[in-house]
């Protein structure tokens, strides 16, 4: 199967997407990347539990430097998007909270947290963060950006 987007001579993007390594949300985070977003062209970066990555010292240390390398440097990206979802191990899936409800201002609240970590790491890029959830049954996939 052929792509139809073809950036080959291209070497700047819009994007920089942060998201899950979770395999359940890859194909409806992509989509929303591209649909709604209208980002065809994005850097993609994936880590445990996107934002409580983020929030990691650790691994923010290592993610910022790719970033400001490769998404910045040499792509010349003007915005990140970072992207948590529900039921999300990192987190201790669904389980871990007593609600839904409950669940999905926790991620929330990270998210928050993350925008500003990122925010003030790259004061000239645009922050979007989103939250992709399941239906009740975990079959469908909805994502919203946050705020």
């Amino acid at each position: 199967m052929k792509s139809t987007f073809n950036f080959k001579g291209q070497h700047s993007c819009k994007a920089a997407a942060i998201m899950c390594v979770d395999f359940r949300f890859w194909k409806e985070t992509s989509n929303f990347f591209q649909d709604d977003l209208e980002l065809k062209d994005f850097d993609l970066w994936t880590a445990p539990g996107a934002a409580k990555s983020i929030l990691d010292e650790t691994f923010f240390g290592i993610i910022k430097k790719k970033i400001k390398a490769v998404s910045v440097g040499l792509h010349q990206i003007k915005k990140i998007v970072l992207v948590n979802h529900a039921d999300c191990g990192a987190y201790g899936g669904r389980d871990a909270f007593s609600s839904t409800e409950v669940e999905k201002n926790s991620h929330k609240q990270d998210l928050m947290q993350a925008k500003k970590k990122l925010q003030a790491e790259f004061p000239d890029l645009e922050i979007v963060i989103a939250y992709a959830d399941l239906d009740q049954k975990g079959l469908e996939v909805n994502i919203v950006t946050v705020e």
